[in-house]
C-alpha cells in the first residue's frame, strides 16, 4: 500500500490497495461532516490526528475511521463501516498517512511574503 499525492491542487490524495485505489480530500463539506458526527470541532480533531503520529498509546481507532469516512466521502459512496474496511485494506499507518496528508493539502502553509489580510476597502 502506498500514499500518493492524487492531485495536489486540489488537496487529493491517493491511497492504493492491491488493485483499488482510494482517492481522500478533506474538502469543507467533508470537514463539517466530520465535524458534524464527531461533535467536535476541527483544529481538535486534527491536533489528535497529529498526536496519534508521535504516540502510538493515543491511536484512536474510532477516530481515525471516523476521518478515513470524511477524507473518503467526496470520491467514493461509504458508510463507515467500508472506511473501515478501506482502513483494513491500506493498512493502519497508511491510513494515519493518508489522512494527514490531505489535511496538510487542505491547509497549506502560507507562502513567504503573503498577506493573509484583505487588502483594505477604498472609496
Amino acid at each position: 500500500m502506498t500514499a500518493m499525492v492524487a492531485n495536489p491542487h486540489r488537496g487529493q490524495v491517493s491511497l492504493v490497495a492491491g488493485e483499488a485505489t482510494y482517492t481522500l480530500s478533506m474538502s469543507i463539506n467533508a470537514m463539517c461532516a466530520l465535524e458534524a458526527h464527531l461533535g467536535r470541532p476541527m483544529g481538535a480533531v486534527m491536533t489528535d490526528i497529529l498526536a496519534m503520529h508521535g504516540d502510538p498509546s493515543r491511536m484512536s481507532l474510532t477516530l481515525l475511521r471516523a476521518v478515513l469516512w470524511a477524507a473518503l466521502r467526496d470520491h467514493h459512496s461509504v458508510d463507515e463501516a467500508k472506511a473501515g474496511e478501506v482502513m483494513g485494506e491500506v493498512g493502519l499507518p497508511s491510513a494515519l498517512a493518508g489522512v494527514t496528508q490531505a489535511f496538510t493539502l487542505a491547509f497549506p502553509a502560507k507562502k513567504a511574503g503573503a498577506d493573509v489580510r484583505p487588502p483594505a476597502a477604498t472609496g
